[in-house]
């Protein structure tokens, strides 16, 4: 990675035709957000709450040649809401991104990103990395390929999963590291149509999975006298059950992605970008072996300084290993939502929405309806 930005700065700084341009920009959000249905990683609570929303992330773009950028980021946010305190969340984030041209026709990049999130909760408490390299080449003038490799790492710091109170949890608590290779072919066929084919393939290994096992069972535990003392000893509630734990699992996942999108604007303003895609998940765990597909539609239309945004998105997902409907073997969810926007002023806009989501699984337990409206202000400079 860093033999790859020093040939890049190397690039843009023996050009004898280097004119170094810079510019600073930031943007600003505050928001509401009503939700009818707080989530927390462990329940369906069926609380509403209306958080609070605001972020601010000023940029540097350095332009040192015509030929080649880096942009350096740094950005902070909150989320705050009343319903459940200790889940409030406050993030820093920091990001650079490079590219360089070595034609018209071929084009490289790099960057890397990190987020922290601070919170009360462990389970929103986390740190996350990414670094990635990016190629892309124009085969013809209405068709591009590009190719994107990119390595991340996310890890929960005070998240520590060896209770039985932790048993409803899932997987995507752990810490893990992820190495994924995607290619994009992009074509443009005509003035109104024009689509992306996605393929992807990724290994997951949640190299922190040592301090959890699989639970089985466990065995009950009956009051008892005491051979010194002749008392009877009562336990408690919480001590009348031991856990019983099979040999842990150190769970290594290779995912398979493809996706094929297109976009088709029959008159100016106007767009309608369906989506079709499909993803194969293979684990040394056999529960969390699971095959996926997705269906999206987004039709957005802009009329002088408004735009309206029509989105609908239907998941399903199945777990062939679950043979218990108690283990969730199917999941499926219908989203759907509506978004309003207006520029105010130039460089700042507004924006109000409303959203829909029903889940529903094998496990009963585990269904819900959301509902959601938000009120945004941006602004950018």
């Amino acid at each position: 990675m860093m033999k790859i930005l020093t040939l890049l700065l190397f690039l843009a700084m023996v050009s004898p035709y280097s004119a170094i341009i810079h510019k600073e920009s930031v943007s600003m959000d505050y928001g509401k957000r009503f939700d009818s249905n707080i989530l927390l990683p462990d329940s369906v609570t069926g609380k509403s709450a209306i958080i609070t929303e605001v972020s601010v992330a000023p940029s540097f773009l350095v332009q040192f040649n015509p030929a080649t950028m880096l942009k350096c980021g740094f950005s902070m946010g909150a989320e705050e809401q009343d319903a459940f305190p200790n889940t409030n969340v406050k993030r820093l984030g920091l990001s650079m991104n490079s590219k360089h041209l070595f034609s018209h026709l071929t084009m490289a990049g790099m960057g890397a990103e990190w987020n922290k999130s601070y919170s009360d909760n462990a389970f929103y408490e986390s740190n996350d990395f990414a670094v990635w390299l990016l190629g892309g080449r124009y085969l013809s003038p209405k068709t591009n390929l590009e190719i994107n490799l990119t390595g991340t790492q996310k890890s929960f710091p005070s998240l520590y999963r060896n209770s039985i109170k932790d048993l409803a949890q899932k997987s995507f608590y752990y810490d893990y590291r992820q190495t994924e290779l995607e290619c994009q072919y992009r074509r443009i066929q005509s003035e109104q149509w024009s689509f992306v084919w996605t393929l992807s393939g990724g290994y997951k290994d949640f190299y922190n999975d040592t301090h959890d096992s699989d639970y089985v069972g466990y065995f009950p535990v009956i009051d008892y006298i005491d051979i010194n003392t002749g008392d009877t000893i009562y336990l408690p509630p919480e001590d009348s059950v031991v856990p019983i734990y099979q040999a842990n699992i150190h769970q290594k996942d290779k995912n398979l992605y493809t996706g094929l999108s297109a976009t088709w604007s029959p008159v100016k303003g106007l767009a309608f970008m369906p989506r079709l895609s499909g993803r194969m998940t293979f684990s040394n765990d056999e529960y969390f072996k699971s095959r996926s597909m997705s269906m999206e539609t987004l039709a957005r239309y802009r009329f002088g300084q408004a735009f309206v945004k029509l989105s609908y998105n239907f998941q399903y997902e199945t777990y062939p290993a679950r043979k218990k409907p108690d283990d969730g073997r199917w999941e499926k969810s219908h989203y759907a939502g509506l978004t309003y926007g207006y520029d105010l002023f130039e460089n700042i806009s507004l924006q109000c929405g409303l959203n829909y989501r029903k889940f529903n699984s094998a496990a009963d337990r585990d269904d819900y309806v959301k509902k959601t409206a938000t009120l945004t202000l941006s602004a950018t400079r």
